[in-house]
């Protein structure tokens, strides 16, 4: 018997599942494989075991377990595709790291196209991806055998974080999850389809843009994204992809030719400010009354800088009611998602930097003048703020670089028009995990980075 055992279940996805088994038969390591049926309409096929009616993963799941002897025991929705090494990685990692008790693997992420050199992040805080993990037997064993039919993967998970067990996410053998319980999912994912050994397509931005820039790949819909029906219709957002890296070769040739711009961001803080909603966002920034109506003023007449958008329903409809030329709010987001955020950091280490923002970014290399502001609320010192930014002035062009909470829009708005000789960008978080901060829930499956210099 092998040490590595998986389970995939088809339930009236038969088209699907011939699909996974492709994959799984050109897998680099031998292990054993159950293809259960549970009680599909019409009975898939291949399968090696069939329930009579369809029943509970929780309980089918728990029925692997029990009967499976092998150390590492594996569940895989059939509505995924993996790489030849997605095994052989997995069983790695096990054997590297005695403390990590799940291996999940890194999804829909075209930063992480194709199957590499063992590449993998540990992580202290469960990764919930109940379409994909792998388990070892003994920590299922430690679970109390009357909460064995538990209440699915965030239970499981959590239970091994208890243990003190970690977790931990390949990149190295990346896997495409579509995400629907139809057949019809098939179809609206074709474009991330498998090709051969190699496993993964490039995605068709890569065809169009690839002579623009020296971009490592297209960013696609990633686990950092908002939930699947909080996303817009998959061709308008893989138009929206296009746009966003245009973008950023445009801005980029305007920061190296000393061409004067301004670019704000637009996400949910800003909308709900503007909307009068009470409480804070999530840096503990209040919606003040007094900064919902600057923000408005600025939103409602038409600018002539850069105003970046949301991606998700709510903030793409939000500021689809304003005539702006909107670009993407994600623009830097996108650079360091797929490796490319140091096109960005090479070019500000040529030109003079003013960064306002936390002390924590003080320590970012390509800074020149520093600006501290409080961790939250920063609109309640926007005169003093605005005063000392006016005093770094000169001559010269300077790089303005904010990353002020939801003031930053005003900031900008208010310096550009008094002064378009330098340029203003709001880059957010973007630079937080560079000095060792994580700010943001998307920032957790992100590779490590290497320390700026």
């Amino acid at each position: 018997m092998n040490e590595f055992g998986m389970i995939i279940i088809n339930y009236n996805q038969p088209e699907l599942t011939d699909d996974l088994l492709v994959d799984i038969r050109s897998q680099d390591v031998s292990f054993d494989l159950t293809v259960l049926d549970n009680g599909s309409d019409q009975p898939y096929m291949k399968a090696s075991q069939r329930n009579a009616r369809n029943e509970d993963l929780n309980r089918v799941w728990n029925k692997f377990h029990e009967e499976s002897n092998h150390k590492y025991q594996c569940f895989l929705n059939n509505d995924t595709r993996i790489t030849k090494n997605f095994v052989s990685d997995t069983i790695k990692v096990f054997e590297k790291e005695p403390t990590v008790g799940i291996v999940v693997h890194i999804t829909n992420d075209p930063n992480f196209c194709r199957p590499s050199e063992l590449n993998y992040k540990i992580l202290d805080n469960p990764s919930y991806q109940g379409w994909d993990f792998t388990i070892r037997r003994d920590l299922y064993k430690s679970i109390p055998e009357s909460l064995r039919v538990f209440g699915g993967d965030t239970y499981l998970f959590s239970w091994i974080l208890k243990q003190g067990f970690k977790f931990a996410v390949l990149y190295s053998s990346p896997i495409i999850h579509y995400r629907s319980k139809t057949v019809r999912a098939r179809d609206d994912w074709k474009e991330l389809s498998i090709q051969d050994q190699t496993k993964y397509d490039e995605i068709r931005v890569i065809e169009k843009l690839g002579s623009l820039l020296p971009l490592n790949v297209a960013r696609g819909i990633g686990d950092h994204l908002p939930p699947a029906d909080m996303l817009l219709p998959q061709m308008v957002y893989r138009e929206l992809i296009d746009k966003d890296l245009r973008f950023y070769q445009e801005m980029l040739t305007k920061i190296r030719c000393n061409q004067s711009f301004a670019y704000t961001r637009w996400g949910d803080g800003e909308w709900f400010a503007i909307e009068k909603r009470q409480g804070y966002n999530c840096d503990k920034c209040n919606y003040y009354p007094s900064l919902g109506i600057a923000l408005e003023k600025i939103v409602e007449k038409k600018q002539d800088y850069y105003m970046g958008r949301g991606k998700d329903k709510n903030l793409y409809s939000a500021a689809s009611k304003y005539q702006q030329d909107w670009q993407s709010a994600e623009v830097f987001i996108d650079a360091d998602y797929t490796g490319n955020l140091d096109l960005f950091i090479d070019v500000l280490k040529t030109k003079h930097v003013v960064y306002i923002g936390n002390k924590d970014l003080k320590k970012l290399p390509f800074v020149d003048e520093f600006i501290e502001i409080p961790q939250a609320n920063v609109w309640n010192f926007k005169d003093s703020i605005m005063s000392k930014i006016r005093a770094t002035m000169t001559d010269d062009h300077k790089i303005y670089l904010f990353s002020a909470g939801m003031a930053s829009n005003v900031f900008i708005h208010e310096l550009w028009k008094s002064n378009d000789c330098n340029t203003y960008i709001d880059v957010g978080s973007v630079f937080d995990r560079y000095v060792g901060k994580t700010t943001r829930s998307y920032q957790k499956l992100m590779p490590e980075i290497k320390e700026l210099k």
